[in-house]
């Protein structure tokens, strides 16, 4: 008997033993894992290429089995969903800045336009040459202008 077979009927007697569930919850259990891995280290340039490739060929797939609706639909939900802070109901106070990090990637609310820029003009072009990843979050007050906006149209 081959290693390759030895593991395959190791596998099918799992299965048999524990059922699909069990396998389903040792691959979530292994991908938070991995996850919080890549939060803490980062990843390796290798590591992100081939991370990408994987993700292209999945996107790939689904554009053949969903099509481009599909993408579209996404898309518009994702555009008008809450983000970070306010998703969380989060609302920094005048002269507060929401600051949340994880690995390399922060997730900023600022309570007015003008602390934004003032942040951008300061630490921006700092964290980008460390690699860190940043996403601006509008602050609240445009934000409800821009809901009240789309509910009238």
């Amino acid at each position: 008997m081959t290693v390759e077979e030895a593991g395959r009927k190791g596998g099918v007697t799992t299965r048999k033993t524990h059922g699909r569930e069990f396998y389903q919850e040792i691959g979530k259990k292994g991908g938070e894992e991995r996850a919080r891995e890549i939060r803490e280290e980062g990843i390796s340039p290798e590591t992100r290429d081939k991370l990408s490739k994987a993700g292209r060929k999945g996107g790939e797939t689904t554009r053949e089995t969903r099509g481009r609706e599909f993408y579209q639909e996404i898309g518009r939900k994702g555009g008008t969903a809450p983000r970070g802070a306010a998703a969380r109901g989060e609302i920094p106070k005048k002269g507060e800045v929401i600051v949340r990090r994880s690995g390399k990637d922060l997730d900023i609310t600022f309570s007015s336009q003008e602390e934004a820029e003032e942040w951008r003009n300061r630490f921006a072009s700092m964290l980008e040459q460390e690699k860190y990843h940043f996403t601006r979050e509008k602050p609240m007050a445009a934000q409800a202008a821009q809901a009240e906006a789309a509910a009238g149209e």
